[in-house]
């Protein structure tokens, strides 16, 4: 394997992370939103 390829596969497992996080982060607040409804 080329140092391209490997170099290209850590970005795309970056940005798969950080779209994790950001989803997670959303998932979060959506939740403390809606917990701090009356129920």
């Amino acid at each position: 394997m080329s140092d391209v390829f490997i170099y290209h596969i850590g970005w795309l497992i970056r940005d798969l992370l950080k779209n994790c996080t950001s989803i997670n982060q959303a998932t979060l607040v959506c939740y403390l939103m809606f917990s701090e409804l009356p129920a």
